[in-house]
């Protein structure tokens, strides 16, 4: 019954006929209201209750039949087995006679009365015992005594606790009083090291004093003096140094002029010497530039003539020179092209419009289409004329009156702001109204003038932003270092040949030109003057034939600068132009 109530045991030893997946207990239940359930019991985990056609049903269809008695319970009272009844023979002998005991053991169900009553009092001597000290209780009373005598030991009377207090109280105020002796002492000993320090330097001090005052009044230097003297000094030493050196250059020169016969004839072409010498440094650095010019002007030539095949096989270069065209057709072009872009705009938002109203139309047809007959208006005219006679002319008058003369001052008001209108208020309706064709005229022309203007608009920024970048190329190219140029070289040379005039007058005619050689460098003499612009002017031209592509760069982000300030200026000019003209329109 418990196997069928509860389910079959997974240790079941039922199974000595049939297998485990077999096993089935069958049963009917009446509960006392009549009701019946018929079921069977598998050996399983789940869905082990089954209907007598073997269908899973719910374990909860027994419980109005159970009444709340679970499997335990079942067992103690009803299932009683062979095991069952050897355990409780055996609990009776283990009760020495304790009749009392399984009878109550018997009655309440529990078979193991006696092991039960054996371990609560095993658990009681673990707890307490009156002679023991281990147990639980025993030690926290032990524990509970000691730490009364403990709280007594340590607990004091009140008048006790005051003297306590007062001689704590006491003894911190003597402490403060020693704390601040110690700074006070303290402080005096550190006053006394700093005088102990300074007396032998005040000794010192009474005699430098003394020094000072006979010294008198002298002038104070600044700290870096020093620094400033020796310095001084190295260049004072290096600029005798440099004298001496020079006297003796002087004098060596001197005496290899004197030695030096001079041909007249070369005295004579000495004009045109210079001048081939003040051309020879461009004369070299051309015929350096040649070949590489040579070479650049071939690949042009030859990026022009792919460009040429690409449009048109058979097209030389003397051909699209020729159709260049002019300033004024150019212009004509650029405005052509402008309005091209105008109409095609035009053209499309017409299609579209023309695309709307087509399909407008449509609808409307089959709106037309889906209206019922017209009815006859007679009806309706009979009552508009009655109503109409009905109505108070007068007053429809008066406010008609009023509404006209309220829309004439508007008018008015409107035509005196008017810059340029000094008329009446009934002249503009007797005014020639312009032709469709004249309105549409001056639109297309403002549109095109619009148009005109955003292109030149969109060019200034593309110029202004070109700009940008050249001179950010020119700045990068000035941040590595100045650039020589062609003017510097000429003015270092120009400065070369005014100082070789002075040195041949002086040396060859016996000139006195201190005060121009004093102009022309008062910072030395004039053979160190000159010597100085010919190495400068040879630095120089060696600059530009090191740094010949540098320069060439530099000089050609000059030209293209120039030529887009003109071009802003140009297309600046041209939208003032175009600005004026939608002004007049």
């Amino acid at each position: 019954l418990k196997c069928l109530l509860y389910g079959i045991p997974k240790t079941s030893a039922d199974n000595f006929l049939h297998d485990n997946r077999a096993l089935r207990i069958g049963g009917r239940l009446r509960n006392a209201d009549g009701a019946e359930l018929a079921f069977l019991r598998r050996k399983g985990n789940k869905e082990t209750l089954l209907n007598p056609d073997g269908e899973p049903i719910e374990e909860g269809r027994l419980d109005p039949f159970l009444h709340g008695v679970t499997g335990e319970l079942f067992g103690l009272l009803f299932g009683i087995d062979h095991d069952a009844l050897v355990r409780g023979g055996r609990n009776i002998l283990a009760g020495k006679g304790a009749t009392g005991q399984s009878l109550f053991a018997a009655g309440a169900g529990g078979a193991n009365l006696r092991g039960v009553l054996e371990a609560i009092e095993a658990e009681a001597e673990a707890l307490f015992k009156s002679r023991g000290q281990l147990p639980v209780i025993n030690m926290a009373i032990s524990r509970h005594q000691e730490l009364r005598k403990t709280i007594a030991a340590l607990s004091q009377s009140s008048r006790e606790w005051a003297e306590k207090e007062q001689e704590l109280m006491k003894a911190m105020g003597e402490r403060d009083r020693l704390k601040k002796s110690v700074e006070q002492q303290a402080a005096e000993l550190n006053r006394l090291k700093r005088l102990k320090e300074i007396v032998p330097k005040a000794g010192l001090r009474k005699e430098l004093s003394a020094t000072l005052a006979a010294m008198g009044a002298v002038t104070l230097l600044p700290e870096e003096f020093t620094g400033r003297r020796h310095r001084a000094e190295k260049r004072l030493n290096t600029a005798l140094e440099v004298k001496r050196q020079a006297e003796l250059d002087l004098e060596r020169l001197t005496a290899d002029i004197v030695e030096i016969v001079w041909p007249q004839r070369l005295l004579d072409q000495a004009d045109a010497v210079e001048g081939i010498h003040k051309r020879l440094g461009q004369h070299i650095k051309a015929a350096e530039d040649l070949g590489r010019l040579q070479g650049r002007l071939q690949q042009n030539k030859a990026d022009i003539q792919a460009l040429l095949l690409e449009v048109s096989p058979g097209l030389t270069v003397e051909a699209v020179r020729a159709m260049r065209p002019q300033a004024a057709a150019k212009t004509r072009i650029q405005t052509l092209a402008s309005r091209h872009a105008s109409l095609q705009s035009d053209q499309l938002r017409a299609a579209r419009d023309l695309r709307d109203a087509e399909r407008k139309l449509d609808r409307l047809k089959e709106d037309l289409n889906a209206l019922d007959a017209p009815h006859d208006p007679g009806p309706l005219k009979q009552s508009l004329g009655k109503l109409a006679k009905r109505g108070d002319l007068s007053v429809a008058l008066r406010e008609a009156r009023q509404v006209l003369l309220t829309e004439e001052g508007q008018v008015r008001g409107r035509l005196e702001r008017l810059p340029l209108w000094s008329r009446t208020v009934a002249e503009p309706g007797r005014l020639p109204v312009p032709s469709p064709e004249t309105v549409s005229r001056f639109e297309d022309e403002f549109s095109n003038g619009k148009v005109l203007a955003d292109d030149l608009d969109r060019r200034i920024g593309e110029a202004l932003e070109a700009q940008r970048a050249v001179a950010q190329q020119i700045g990068a190219i000035r941040l590595v270092g100045g650039v020589p140029t062609e003017e510097a070289l000429g003015r270092d040379r120009e400065r070369r040949q005014a100082g070789w005039v002075l040195v041949r007058r002086a040396w060859l005619q016996r000139e006195d030109v201190a005060e121009e050689a004093k102009a022309y460098d008062p910072g030395c003499d004039l053979a160190q003057a000159y010597e100085a612009s010919v190495a400068r002017s040879d630095a120089t031209a060696d600059r530009l034939r090191r740094e010949a592509v540098r320069v060439a760069e530099y000089a050609a982000l000059l030209v293209q600068e120039e030529k887009i300030t003109e071009e802003i200026e140009k297309l600046t000019s041209e939208r003032r132009r175009v600005d004026q003209a939608l002004a007049a329109t």
